[in-house]
């Protein structure tokens, strides 16, 4: 019982020291100031964009501050004299405070920091809101955000090979790709996603980015021939985990993984993953790992890259035909190859037809084949353009893209088609299901932007091209159009200073606008810019073949065509209207109508609807098949051209670099009617003499002969080239280079 005493006094009197000391007073107050700093780190730094790491790392330092100022307070105090090595006696020590005075500053501290962090998050919820770019798409994405959407970020290599990292890339597509099967479940692009690989983002970030509720990341680990893959699921709110897990598995699990991960995730979130095409397939460890890499591969999306994810799946799908999931991705590889000239397109295109043909025959219902066939129409229809050709697809795409709203590349397409046919406000509706989709993509908002502009709401449609900008600043096709969209409705500085941007990211858009600067003003100046500002790998070619053009016309324009061995091909789709042209000047009708009708089969079919882009090579189709003697087929020809045009929406229809309405009026001997439109276009502001009085070559336009010399024409014509001339002016005299990036001399060159 004495002992008991003794150490009850013992404890105590040992109390009665830490309350001296002043040890638990600083120990209080100190976890208190920990407390209110976590709460503000907590709150500032997603808004500040400081790192994900930010706030452990404030956690820590506070953790081992901690022990540091409990030691302090224990051999020092703070009096009168200033900091004094305490006395174990207790002599001179300063009289304690009351213990409500110290209870009172602590319930001040707790205050003062809900006060502050309450403070701080309504004031950054009024100026803390997304770029708009970010906000657009969370908008689009709002109504299923609430628990219902998904991002799968790029799982982090853990090994050291460089395939790894192909490995783990192509490992979290599979798990996006599974998730994407699910039904009420809204799943962020790839291309977003996966632009934050590499980038230490605050998760809470990410999902304002990409509008979405949870974000799923992880890590991949190969080591011999055993895999550890770890997956976690984390609302975006507030950065809680909602499941983790570790797989350890044999490299020939390594697909039956992302069925795992793909299955908790959505049990977690109540929702039932629908059976992937490929989950009943058994491939070796070998060919899984090939399959994983490629995908990874192909994310990257150089076309070194593809070429060797190509190499990786061709051998594949030969010793597995039956894995359906390596025929897409092979496809499209092989389709972009083709693009870009490392595949000769037909070559291409015949490989995509089997692929298709073979995955339709062993799984006909199957999504990605599904997708596949109707890649097939809209690559044979690209290269031999015609209008019924892209309703068919564009019937298909609309039915499979609303069946699949996780699949970005359906909504894309779909969009393409309706604007091809001129279908601005369906075209915008896909293009913002893709940018909901995919935030992170340019090209959503590129097509955005041309479907606005196709509307005639012109400043949403800048808006649109800079969010483009915004997201990939070395995205060429932005730039361009932009400045384009500037070109077009006079805008010509605003034009020069989008060409500055693309010049100075290292972009090729310069000359590109120089030259539609110059087919609108016929100013010299701009056509030598361009010349020296073209970056362009084409432009040499381009300057050659228009060479051999001014020389000898038709004729020697096709030699050096036919000279070019198989490069030739691809030049003369790529020149193709300017070769017609030279065709329709020399004199080449017969020439000039096998030519468009292999370009555009469309054009020469009587019995087709006119597409929007081949109003002016039917005019010329029409020229020449009038000075043929075939009367009837122009007259024919000409009509179709007047109907397309007045199908066209307004805005599309001021967009025209000709006014091919009046020109078809003309040749059809309605000199009257045919002015009428020119006044019309003319009071509205229309600012383009591109092709329509003088060809590129400076030869008279032989597509406005009818109209040429009445003298009504040729005022209007004058009072457009005085608008122009003085907008050049004015370009001018505010000092502006003419070629951006240059010396400010080169802006008053004549």
């Amino acid at each position: 019982m004495g002992r008991v005493v003794r150490d009850q006094g013992h404890g105590m009197r040992w109390l009665g020291q830490l309350a001296r000391r002043k040890v638990l007073k600083v120990g209080a107050v100190y976890l208190a100031t920990a407390w209110v700093l976590l709460q503000l780190t907590d709150i500032v730094a997603p808004a500040l964009e400081l790192p994900g790491w930010t706030l452990r790392m404030v956690l820590w330092l506070l953790m081992l501050g901690f022990p540091v100022a409990v030691i302090l307070a224990w051999y020092f105090n703070l009096g009168d004299r200033g900091l004094e090595r305490e006395r174990e006696d207790g002599a001179d020590a300063p009289a304690p405070r009351t213990r409500k005075r110290d209870w009172a500053l602590l319930a001040a501290i707790a205050v003062l920091g809900i006060g502050v962090g309450g403070a701080a998050q309504r004031l950054l919820a009024t100026f803390g809101s997304p770029p708009p770019a970010q906000a657009t798409a969370a908008k689009a994405i709002a109504p299923t955000a609430a628990g219902t959407s998904v991002a799968v970020l790029p799982f982090v290599n853990m090994g050291g090979a460089v395939e790894d990292g192909y490995f783990a890339d192509g490992l979290s597509e599979e798990i996006l790709n599974s998730l994407a099967n699910t039904p009420g479940l809204k799943v962020a692009g790839r291309t977003s996603s996966f632009s934050y690989k590499g980038r230490d983002q605050d998760i809470r970030k990410i999902g304002r980015e990409l509008g979405v509720a949870h974000v799923i990341e992880g890590s991949v680990r190969r080591q011999g021939r055993t895999l550890r893959v770890t997956a976690q699921l984390i609302k975006a709110d507030d950065g809680f985990h909602l499941w983790s897990q570790t797989f350890d598995r044999k490299l020939d699990d390594a697909l039956a993984i992302q069925s795992e991960i793909a299955a908790a995730v959505a049990d977690k979130l109540q929702l039932s993953v629908l059976p992937s095409s490929g989950g009943t397939v058994a491939l070796d460890s070998l060919s899984q790992q090939a399959y994983l890499q490629a995908l990874g591969l192909i994310g990257e999306s150089s076309q070194e890259s593809l070429v060797r994810a190509v190499e990786l799946l061709r051998p594949l799908q030969r010793a597995h035909p039956e894995f359906i999931p390596a025929y897409l991705p092979l496809a499209d590889s092989v389709q972009r190859l083709g693009w870009y000239g490392r595949v000769p397109w037909l070559q291409a295109f015949e490989e995509m037809e089997t692929l298709s043909a073979e995955a339709s025959r062993r799984a006909p219902g199957d999504l990605d084949v599904r997708v596949l066939g109707a890649l097939i129409p809209f690559a044979r229809n690209d290269l031999a353009p015609s209008y019924r050709g892209y309703e068919r697809i564009l019937a298909t795409h609309r039915q499979l893209a609303d069946a699949a709203p996780n699949h970005p590349l359906l909504q894309l397409n779909t969009a393409d088609a309706a604007r091809i046919l001129d279908q601005p406000e369906l075209a915008l509706r896909y293009s913002e299901r893709y940018v909901a989709l995919e935030p992170r993509d340019p090209k959503g908002h590129v097509t955005t932007a041309l479907a606005l502009r196709g509307m005639g709401r012109d400043e949403e449609a800048a808006t649109a091209f800079r969010r483009a900008i915004d997201v990939s600043p070395r995205f060429d096709a932005a730039y361009w159009e932009l400045a384009r969209h500037f070109a077009r409705v006079g805008r010509y500085g605003e034009a020069l200073v989008v060409a500055a941007a693309c010049r100075q990211a290292g972009g090729r858009g310069c000359s590109a606008t120089l030259a539609d600067m110059y087919r609108i003003l016929r100013q010299p100046a701009l056509a030598r810019a361009a010349e020296r500002g073209s970056g362009h790998p084409m432009q040499a070619s381009y300057d050659a073949f228009e060479a051999e053009r001014r020389r000898g016309g038709y004729r020697a324009a096709l030699a050096w065509l036919q000279r070019q061995g198989g490069e030739g091909e691809s030049f003369k789709r790529y020149f193709g209207d300017d070769l017609a042209t030279a065709a329709l000047e020399s004199r080449e009708y017969e020439a000039l109508i096998e030519l468009r009708g292999e370009l555009s089969p469309g054009v020469v079919d009587l019995q087709e609807p006119l597409l929007g882009s081949n109003l002016d090579g039917a005019n010329e189709v029409g020229i020449a098949m009038l000075r043929s003697g075939r009367q009837a087929d122009a007259r024919r020809m000409f009509q179709r051209v007047v109907e397309a045009t007045r199908r066209l929406p307004p805005a599309a229809r001021r967009r025209l670099s000709q006014l091919p309405e009046a020109v078809a009026l003309a040749w059809l001997g309605d000199r009257e009617a045919a002015m009428a439109v020119v006044r019309r276009e003319v009071a509205a502001g229309w600012v383009c003499e591109y092709y329509l009085t003088r060809t590129n070559v400076d030869a008279p336009d032989p597509l406005v002969e009818p109209l040429r010399d009445l003298p009504e024409f040729q005022r209007l014509m004058q009072a457009v080239r005085g608008r122009n001339a003085r907008a050049f002016s004015a370009l001018q005299a505010s000092g502006r280079p003419l070629l951006p990036g240059a010396d400010p001399a080169a802006a008053v060159e004549q």
